[in-house]
C-alpha cells in the first residue's frame, strides 16, 4: 500500500512543483535572501539631528552612572 502511494506521489513533475513552490527551483537565491534583508530607514546622523530623545538631565544621570561603573571596574581590577 505504501509503495503504491509512493509511486503515485513521488513523480518528477511533483518534485519540480514542490521545489518551485518553495522557490528552490529554478535556482535563484535572491528570491529567498531578499526576505532576510531589513529595509533601512533613512535617519539623520546624530550630528545632523537637532533633537534628542533624552533630556539634558537624563544625559547627566547616564554620565554619572557610567563614571561610577568605570571607576568601580578600574578599582576592582587594579
Amino acid at each position: 500500500m505504501f509503495w503504491a502511494a509512493w509511486q503515485k506521489a513521488i513523480t518528477e513533475e511533483n518534485i519540480k512543483k514542490a521545489f518551485k513552490s518553495t522557490r528552490l527551483y529554478p535556482f535563484n537565491p535572491q528570491k529567498i535572501l531578499v526576505k532576510f534583508v531589513k529595509e533601512e530607514v533613512e535617519r539623520p546622523s546624530s550630528s545632523e539631528s537637532l533633537t534628542s530623545v533624552l533630556k539634558a538631565e537624563d544625559w547627566r544621570k547616564i554620565r554619572a552612572l557610567l563614571k561610577e561603573v568605570v571607576i568601580d571596574t578600574y578599582l576592582t581590577h587594579a
